[in-house]
């Protein structure tokens, strides 16, 4: 071999090292990458008047900020009933020192997209924006937030509003199945109070009600902060030069009381069916809710219970991942074709929990409907293959990790994990870590908690006679040891 062509067969083969490592290399990079979650850093901080914050400062030019106050319906005593509702759409109007077209104008300035949503117990304020407009960001949020007019007009206005909001409701009517469902689970009271009011529950709201309410819930320590794309050092410093000065004040006006879910019936009988409005057919709105745990850790179970469940509506499946092969579409969806709807749901609060199963379907057969959805919390468990384990457990992975890519979902739900009880943030990776660990004898235990404990049932139809809590328990109980006894 000449020289010249040994100094070739040379660096060939360096060269053939060198991208076999880099081959190494970047198959190594793949493997983690698919066995090791990204996990951003995230940062916590408490100010000196007790507000939270909480961030991830990592973004894609794009940034969110998620203002959290321990205000709902779960707080109003009888002389406050309806303030949550009314300050909920009352979120982003006049101030005391804007008009509400001012502030539209200040939220057009920095091409911000802002919400406002009352849940049970808290009231979210949440802008997204570009990240250097965060003076400006925060200096509406804290207009919005510590001086809100809630002037006469504006509350006379949302008294018309209500009632264009409770027509809209009558033919889809699931939110007023969903307070009735707590309202019978928590005998009206705590978050058993209604979210949708009827115009007889709010005769009593004056704008000094009002007022005096959300008062009364503006609190630093009921006050969190969650942000994605900011530094969390200059985060606080705007948070706090825009909040810092807030004090507590007198609470006395608040129902602290502790839920409790002891079970009951709540039937809203109308005189005409609600029309659904795509097969233009009458319905009856159904739904069954037992007591679940409150804990973070407890919880988890009745969660993948709630993935094996699944549900959706039979008109339309909505695309891909909606539960098609969930047990309740399975088995009631695509076996009786007068249900048009069934679906499973766990919805925690920090010192309660409810498992709803809820449907729609013909008024003739919504007694028979409550029979099915009740015995599909039985069936489901008894009938669960290692698929139907595995799916429940990835469909509920999936539902957390796709609300989750979205910025402002984001900043909520760090905020709302610092709010609550635990005070702590759980990384995307443990979360996922527990959903993984749940078994399916921690399922099978979760509906034995489930068929165990006090009933809550609700209607909203045109039928009478619908069975009440009392006979729904006693025939879940008799069911139970009748296939017990069969096994």
């Amino acid at each position: 071999m000449s020289t010249g062509a040994s100094v070739v067969a040379v660096a060939a083969r360096a060269v053939a090292r060198r991208s076999a490592v880099a081959a190494r290399r970047h198959a190594d990079t793949r493997r983690r990458l698919a066995t090791q979650a990204y996990e951003p850093e995230i940062f916590t901080s408490v100010l000196p008047n007790g507000i939270k914050v909480i961030s991830q400062p990592q973004g894609r030019g794009w940034a969110s900020l998620a203002a959290l106050t321990e205000l709902g319906p779960r707080f109003e005593k009888d002389d406050y009933k309806g303030c949550s509702y009314f300050v909920e759409h009352l979120a982003f109007k006049s101030n005391e020192s804007q008009t509400h077209s001012e502030v539209l104008e200040a939220i057009h300035a920095f091409g911000g997209d802002v919400l406002s949503q009352m849940n049970k117990d808290s009231l979210l304020h949440s802008i997204n924006f570009i990240p250097d407009q965060l003076p400006a960001v925060v200096d509406v949020l804290a207009n919005a937030m510590r001086t809100p007019r809630f002037s006469d007009d504006e509350v006379a206005e949302q008294f018309h509003m209500l009632d264009y909001a409770l027509e809209m409701l009558q033919n889809n009517p699931r939110p007023l199945l969903n307070d009735l469902l707590f309202q019978a689970a928590f005998a009206s009271r705590t978050i058993g109070n209604r979210s949708v009011c009827t115009k007889d529950e709010v005769v009593g709201v004056t704008p000094e009600r009002v007022r005096a309410f959300y008062n009364a819930c503006m609190q630093p320590d009921r006050l969190t902060f969650g942000a994605t794309g900011i530094d969390h050092d200059v985060l606080c410093r705007h948070i706090e030069a825009a909040f810092g000065d807030m004090q507590a004040t007198d609470t006395s006006i608040l129902d602290f009381s502790t839920a409790e879910f002891v079970g009951g019936s709540a039937h809203m009988h109308v005189t005409e069916a609600p029309i659904h409005p795509a097969t233009q057919s009458p319905l009856a709105y159904v739904g069954i809710g037992f007591k679940s745990p409150a804990d973070v850790d407890a919880s988890f179970k009745f969660f993948a219970l709630q993935g094996l469940l699944g549900g959706g509506s039979a008109f339309s499946a909505g695309g891909p991942g909606k539960g098609l092969h969930s047990w309740l579409y399975r088995n009631c969806l695509n076996n009786y074709h007068w249900m048009e709807s069934a679906e499973a749901q766990n919805i925690t609060y920090s010192d309660a929990g409810v498992f709803a199963i809820e449907g729609a379907a013909l008024p003739e057969q919504a007694s028979k409907t409550i029979s099915l959805l009740c015995q599909s919390l039985f069936h489901a468990v008894l009938g669960m293959s290692d698929s139907d384990l595995a799916r429940a457990r990835n469909q509920l992975k999936s539902r957390v990790l796709l609300q989750l890519e979205s910025s402002a979902v984001f900043a909520e739900n760090m905020a709302r994990q610092l709010a609550s009880p635990t005070g702590r943030y759980m990384p995307v990776s443990e979360l996922c870590a527990k959903i993984d660990a749940v078994t399916r004898e921690d399922i099978q235990s979760a509906a034995l908690e489930l068929l165990g404990g006090p009933v809550a049932i609700a209607s909203y139809s045109n039928v009478e006679g619908l069975p009440d809590a009392e006979m729904v328990a006693n025939a879940i109980a008799e069911f139970v040891a009748r296939v017990k006894s069969a096994r």
